[in-house]
């Protein structure tokens, strides 16, 4: 299948691994524009033995890479490394390693990687060579407490469980990094029977690679899960402009959790729920939800948006904005509308996580993997631009009007084509392919808001159901969806609704007053799988509008979610 978008995930630059399992590329870039990436393989299945971490230089910006090297000899495994870089461009490697030699078979656990002793090693050669082995003392809190003593594996020691997915980051001279603690209970359980994280902080790291980490919040208490859940793990911490700890984690209850510091990690507040502008609550499976500091200030959340509670549903991923707001506290973030970064258009079988994030020549570079394949991305421009500008973007969107539609008709969508002299190629998928209602008015219950709609060929509807949520409906031969809105729009008001189709995604979602509706209280999941086999809706000759409309476009195209805000923002301010 062709298909150019740089959101499709297939197109982006392999970052080889030795084994079939490619886990957490975690990816720095140094002054001299090398580029030090560090993953953990194997041959065998994630937490599995013998799986190591090996760490790769690429000068061409990330399209060639060198041969692996080791942190860790073969012998005992390594895993969950992360990088991060000073200012003098020494790289800082942080990973779990069985340094008591822990056996498989006498090892009463099903997981081998997610713990074992917690070690740091440093590069001051653009990642060539590494340092002796640092051992970091991660603080005894009440989890650790519950482990026991294992007689025959490691000799008669206790194993900790603990691990780290998320960038960690310098302030100053100091390293900031998220641990989490996971708690498997019974012996071969497979879940978690709860996990917690803590902060590690070592303070004048820069100065002295030795320094100890200290670990908060103070008095050995962990963060913990809200009353009534079990889970919070996969912490990723960010430091406001006012010194402010801001950290996420995933949880198994379809949101993510938030923690705030205002004293530098001593203490922590209780874990809340995060919302998008707007107020709707941020949906999220358990999977990793990141966010990441820009060398301008900004920050960008990574997430899958679907309030799913296993680990599934990590296709496609979203991104959004967030931005520093001002509390009675202190300031603390709130998340923009989501965008979609990365997709594959097999849908939800395919796990797209562990990212990381570094700005090279002015660009967003992102690595991911689906545990068999690590790649790296780069942001397109359009995209970069969306995201970085969302809060202030106000631009009308030109398409065909009411009265041009109402003349003419809607014109032929062709969103792919079919190769049939390429087996290889079978199909292409056409540029920008997309179809994008905006339209404008105050609504009633039963409404038929626009009829573009041929029951032989198939076309548009949109309805306003007896609960006053919208319903979308697009349709082709053989192919057909619906996106229902959570949002009633029967409340008297004038509403702007972008109902957006991003056929190259296979997405397609509503955005009303400027809120990406991701389904609130109402649904599990606001946006829709358009179905791969809808490769054109034909054109329609006559198109009806409801009578409380006061304007409608047809955008042969999809926009991005930021073009839908833009543009609503224009039409307030007419």
């Amino acid at each position: 299948m062709i298909n150019n978008d740089s959101r499709f995930i297939n197109n982006g630059i392999e970052i080889p691994t030795a084994g079939g399992y490619a886990d957490q590329p975690s990816l720095v870039v140094l002054s001299d524009g090398t580029f030090v990436c560090a993953t953990t393989t194997g041959t065998g299945e994630e937490g599995a033995a013998g799986q190591y971490v090996s760490v790769m230089r690429s000068l061409d910006g990330g399209k060639t890479w060198s041969e692996g090297t080791l942190v860790e000899d073969l012998e005992w495994e390594s895993a969950y490394a992360v990088l991060v870089t000073d200012r003098f461009d020494r790289i800082y490697c942080l990973y779990n390693y069985n340094l008591d030699h822990y056996k498989k078979a006498e090892f009463e656990s099903h997981r081998f990687d997610m713990g074992g002793t917690y070690c740091l090693k440093y590069s001051d050669d653009k990642g060539l060579s590494w340092s002796e082995r640092i051992i970091v003392d991660v603080g005894v809190t009440d989890l650790d407490t519950r482990y026991p003593f294992f007689p025959k594996a490691g000799g008669g020691k206790q194993y900790r469980f603990m691990w780290n997915v998320a960038r960690p980051f310098i302030d100053g001279d100091d390293l900031y990094i998220m641990v989490g603690k996971p708690f498997l209970g019974a012996k071969g359980q497979y879940n978690f029977e709860t996990s917690r994280g803590v902060l590690l902080v070592a303070r004048g790291i820069v100065q002295d690679p030795h320094t100890p980490f200290i670990t908060l919040p103070e008095g050995a208490k962990e963060l913990l899960p809200r009353p009534g859940d079990r889970i919070t793990e996969e912490h990723c911490c960010v430091k406001l402009s006012d010194g402010t700890l801001f950290c996420t984690s995933r949880t198994e209850k379809g949101y993510p959790l938030v923690f705030v510091s205002h004293d530098d990690g001593k203490n922590f507040t209780d874990g809340f729920i995060p919302k998008h502008v707007g107020g709707m609550h941020v949906k999220q499976p358990r999977a990793a939800n990141f966010i990441w500091k820009l060398k301008n200030g900004k920050f960008l959340y990574w997430f899958h948006n679907v309030g799913n509670m296993g680990y599934d549903f990590r296709n496609p991923a979203w991104c959004a904005p967030a931005f520093e707001v001002d509390t009675e506290n202190g300031k603390e973030l709130v998340y923009g509308q989501p965008e979609i970064l990365f997709y594959h258009p097999t849908g939800d079988r395919l796990s797209i996580s562990y990212p990381d994030l570094v700005e090279y020549e002015g660009k967003l570079l992102i690595t991911e993997t689906q545990k068999q394949i690590a790649r790296i991305h780069t942001v397109s421009e359009r995209l970069q631009n969306a995201l970085l500008n969302q809060d202030t973007v106000c631009a009308r969107l030109e398409g065909i009007s009411m009265a041009e539609l109402k003349e003419n008709g809607t014109p032929v969508q062709q969103y792919s084509k079919v190769n049939h002299s390429d087996r290889t190629e079978w199909k292409e998928i056409l540029e920008n392919s997309g179809t994008t209602w905006i339209f404008e008015g105050s609504f009633n219950a039963g409404d038929k808001v626009i009829s573009a709609f041929d029951k032989r060929r198939g076309g548009f509807k949109i309805t306003v159901n007896d609960d006053g949520t919208l319903c979308c409906y697009a349709a082709g031969e053989a192919a057909n969806f619906t996106v229902e809105s959570s949002i009633n729009v029967c409340d008297g008001k004038k509403h702007h609704v972008a109902w957006i189709m991003d056929n190259s995604a296979c997405i397609s979602y509503l955005v009303i007053d400027g809120i990406f509706d991701n389904g609130g209280n109402v649904q599990e999941c606001g946006w829709r799988f358009i179905p791969p086999q809808l490769s054109v809706i034909r054109a329609v000759k006559d198109v009806s509008f409801g009578e409380n409309l006061s304007d409608a476009r047809l955008i042969s195209g999809a926009i991005l979610t930021t073009d839908a805000v833009g543009d609503w923002r224009a039409s307030i301010k007419q």
